[in-house]
């Protein structure tokens, strides 16, 4: 099953988007671990970050395994905090 969440904020005359897919599909978790090597793999998730300023974009993508259930709003606010 997929999650999304997106979030926009002005911050300091820039405009920043994130927006974050996460998922706990038994078959996609199986695709990123064939071996099991993260036994307690219970989800993943993308997280994409776009900056706007000054005339300029900026984008970065973050991906961020984890043993919690997916949830794409608390993963997109523990990437944003890390």
């Amino acid at each position: 099953m997929g999650h999304f969440h997106g979030h926009g904020d002005y911050l300091i005359g820039a405009l920043e988007v994130r927006r974050c897919w996460a998922s706990d599909d038994p078959a996609v978790l199986a695709w990123l671990d064939p071996e099991q090597s993260w036994p307690n793999l219970r989800s993943v998730a993308a997280v994409a970050g776009e900056r706007r300023g000054d005339g300029t974009a900026k984008v970065e993508g973050r991906d961020n395994l984890s043993r919690l259930p997916a949830d794409a709003a608390r993963s997109a606010w523990a990437v944003r905090r890390h």
